[in-house]
């Protein structure tokens, strides 16, 4: 057994010691869903599913209008269009018996070439050069015959006005000649098509005529293209010029009846709200049961194998039944099925269903809820209405962090623009445990308003919120608010009627007092140009006076030095009616540090400040130009302001303004962690982070890959020596789990062992079976975490003894982190 520790224990000390303090140490979810709307969906014989619609990434990654999920609602990722895919809008989708998949709507280009209006896809995603169509306007519906020829209808006009909104295509493209429609149909489009078993073709839309004849809405056609006369609409549908198409979906029923969704409210001068079934004839069936019929709009009608009728829309009633929020299951009678429970149902359009072969539901639409769980715009319903929970469409933050925090117990505050959380909803703050799991124990209520821009924490575990919010928990809470250690307000820290505009940050002295600096011009009533010191109850601290014009534009940072003097940046460009461009430097009384001469300072708005060890001053931010010389984002300063000629960045980062470096980390061995909004250091791609040397130069051994997707907005070590990232991405090094909130490994647990003090902890028996004894000299445990070997939280405990019951493990190497008041130790051990 020891020879097998040994083995093991060098084996794991390689791995960590080789380990890339770059790569992800633990994630928090991908994006949930899409960020936008979906409106056609089609399953393949195989069960993936095609998903097309006006979005432009899944789950966090990059997939304009149109991707194939696996059955589990994974991304597919052997469907690659092989370039930038379609520049519009997705709005039908028709697979051919081969396996090839026709897609239609408003797109021009595919992969940057001229596609217009629609395309065929082989298989794996990539364009079918056989064939060779194109429309001059929008495609809204493709159908593909038995034959397979292609029925293709829209807002187009063909071939010099003959084949006007409709037309049949042979199957490589090319107008199929013996489909006649003469003059086709009127102005406005053609919605919906559907071919009935005899070859006959139903029309709908909101055309007025076909071939010159009078015919609202409806039309049946023969396989040849002309008028079949034996379906008899009357007077068709009537139409609201203010809604949708009267008509926008028609499916037909294994008996030849044919059922219609839409925005109409009669047929043929009988009351029929947004959805009839008619004869084969035309006429309609009285057999199925319409009273009042839907209260909103029907823009999608799927059949079960039990024929059972699901409907999908922007309704939120039926035959006088309420609550059914845009989505309901007939019976073949047209009764309501009350055993289809949805609860809340949608809380937006349903634009498009599938029925997979298992009975579940795909639905799309506008919608971002579900019964109050977070559902972007796409997920899988059971036969009963609930929920798939097999179907993972993604469960990390819906949206921007800006700002976390780290208590000495581990736990983690998140704050921002966030909604909601593994599909719960929270009001732009939440509390996680260190697995990434919501802490249940801190309650907001109903949160902020709007969203967080700054955190700061008190010593006794409070926190000061800052940003864009103006009520908390349903009370008014003007842009500043300290909660107590369990998310509830502190009402001792009395702010009265708060800021008149955003706090962007807050920085507490040692003697507890707050600095707050932001947009806003007053405090209470009285005015405050941008800085203010707050007593620890919320009061002005009036020793502190930047006189009484201060500053003229925003604060974006402000950074205490050891001397107590205090570094401030942001977008000004005068202090006291004086010219300071940038930043400036204030006694401990709010007066202006002289000694401290920044000359004509920055070009653009500096966003943060960071002071190392020895005294000397990073400030980096939006700007290229410091003291006039080129130093783009970020500069090194002496403690007097002059230039640290030491810390070279050449080229520097991006070029442009709307770039800028937002936060970094400066790190014991005197390298610098660089988050922010850019894609080039000194001329080589770097998205959104680099790891520089104390010289100026990149560091390569942190390897970032390809970085992140987007901007990152702040970032922090934690406890453990990892690294907690927040921002606007989506990806990381192209990893999907990894949106808004990302940790890195940095000096982690798993790569960085304290053995100051190793000896004075110990466990025993080890290896164990069954209970782990602790044994502690001199040492007060706070906390202990255990991880497996891939590096997983799987125990946590901050009530600690001296016996862990470890039975429930299996067995193989473990590591635990024992946080004490002398600090962190790392200790492994064998379960048998």
């Amino acid at each position: 057994m020891r020879v097998l520790f040994l083995f093991i224990f060098i084996q794991v000390t390689l791995l960590c010691n080789a380990q890339n303090q770059a790569d992800v140490y633990q994630n928090f979810g991908s994006y949930p869903g899409f960020d936008g709307s979906v409106y056609a969906s089609a399953i393949q014989s195989d069960g993936k599913i095609l998903v097309g619609g006006i979005f432009y990434s899944y789950r966090g990654l990059s997939t304009k209008f149109l991707t194939r999920l696996n059955p589990d609602g994974s991304v597919d990722t052997s469907f690659s269009f092989g370039g930038s895919g379609f520049n519009g809008v997705v709005f039908s989708i028709d697979i051919q018996s081969d396996g090839k998949i026709l897609v239609g709507g408003a797109f021009t280009t595919f992969n940057g070439e001229f596609a217009s209006r629609i395309i065929r896809l082989n298989p794996d995603g990539s364009k079918d050069t056989s064939f060779v169509a194109g429309f001059n306007s929008i495609v809204h519906s493709i159908v593909v015959q038995n034959d397979g020829k292609i029925l293709v209808g829209g807002e187009f006009t063909y071939n010099n006005g003959i084949g006007n909104r409709l037309v049949r295509l042979n199957s490589n493209g090319i107008i199929d000649v013996g489909f006649y429609t003469g003059t086709g149909f009127s102005i406005q489009s053609v919605r919906a098509i559907a071919l009935q078993t005899d070859g006959k073709i139903i029309v709908g839309g909101d055309f007025q005529s076909f071939n010159g004849e009078v015919v609202n809405k409806i039309v049946r056609l023969n396989s040849n293209g002309f008028r079949d006369y034996s379906f008899n609409t009357g007077t068709g549908f009537n139409y609201n010029s203010l809604a949708p198409p009267p008509i926008i979906c028609i499916t037909i029923q294994t008996d030849g009846k044919i059922l219609i969704g839409g925005t109409f409210s009669t047929y043929n001068g009988v009351f029929r709200d947004g959805i009839i079934r008619l004869n084969i004839d035309g006429t309609i069936d009285s057999s199925f049961n319409i009273e009042t019929g839907f209260s909103g709009n029907v823009h999608s009608i799927k059949l079960q194998t039990d024929g059972k009728i699901v409907v999908g829309g922007d309704f939120i009633s039926y035959n006088n039944i309420n609550s059914i929020n845009k989505i309901a299951r007939l019976n073949i009678d047209g009764t309501f099925d009350n055993t289809f429970n949805t609860q809340g149902g949608f809380n937006n359009a349903v634009t498009c269903l599938s029925i997979q072969n298992d009975g579940n539901i795909i639905v799309g639409g506008h919608f971002i809820s579900y019964d109050g769980l977070l559902q972007n715009k796409i997920m899988c319903i059971t036969p009963a209405g609930a929920k798939n929970e097999n179907f993972n469409t993604g469960s990390g933050f819906d949206t921007f962090v800006n700002a976390t925090s780290q208590q000495t117990d581990g736990k983690i505050i998140v704050a921002g623009a966030i909604t909601n959380y593994k599909g719960i909803p929270e009001k732009k703050i939440i509390r996680l445990h260190t697995d990434g799991t919501k802490d249940i124990t801190y309650n907001t209520g109903t949160g902020f308003n709007n969203n967080v821009r700054c955190i700061a924490k008190q010593n006794d575990g409070k926190v000061i919120v800052g940003g864009e919010f103006t009520t908390f928990n349903g009370s008014a809470q003007n842009y500043i608010i300290r909660l107590n250690t369990d998310g509830t307000k502190d009402t001792s820290f009395n702010i009265g009627t708060g800021f008149n505009n955003f706090v962007n940050t807050i920085t507490i002295q040692n003697d507890g007092k707050i600095l707050v600096g932001g947009d806003f011009n007053l405090y209470k009533g009285a005015l405050e140009n941008k800085i203010i010191r707050l007593n620890s109850d919320g009061t002005k601290d009036t020793s502190f006076n930047p006189g009484g014009a201060g500053f003229n534009d925003s604060i974006n940072a402000i950074v205490i030095q050891n001397d107590g003097k205090i570094l401030v940046g942001g977008a000004f460009t005068s202090f006291n009616g004086l010219q300071e461009n940038r930043a400036i430097r204030l006694n401990n009384d709010g007066t202006k540090d002289t000694s401290f001469n920044l000359g004509t300072g920055f070009d653009s708005s500096v966003q943060g400040i960071a002071v190392q060890s020895d005294g000397n001053i990073f400030v980096f931010g939006n700007f290229n130009n410091f003291k006039n010389l080129l130093d783009k984002k970020i500069v090194r300063l002496n403690s007097t302001g002059s230039r640290d000629s030491s810390f070279n960045t050449g080229m520097g980062f991006s070029n442009s303004y709307v770039d800028y470096v937002k936060s970094v980390i400066i790190q014991n061995d005197g390298k610098i962690i660089i988050v922010g909004a850019f894609n080039s250091y000194k001329g080589l791609v770097e998205n959104n982070i680099i790891r520089l040397n104390s010289d100026g130069t990149k560091d390569t051994s942190f390897d970032t890959g390809i970085g992140f997707n987007n901007k990152v907005n702040c970032i922090s070590s934690l406890n453990d020596g990892s690294i907690l990232i927040g921002g606007n991405f989506t990806s990381y090094k192209n990893l999907i789990d990894s949106s808004f909130l990302v940790a890195l490994n940095g000096n982690s647990v798993l790569s960085n062992d304290s053995f100051d003090f190793q000896n004075d902890v110990y466990f025993w028996p080890n290896p164990t079976k069954n209970n782990l004894n602790i044994k502690n000299l001199d040492n007060i445990i706070n906390s202990i975490t255990i991880y497996n070997i891939e590096g997983k939280l799987i125990y946590e405990n901050t009530n600690v003894g001296t016996t862990i019951d470890v039975s429930n493990l299996t067995s193989g190497l473990y590591l635990a982190k024992i946080v004490t008041e002398k600090g962190t130790i790392t200790k492994k051990f064998i379960k048998e």
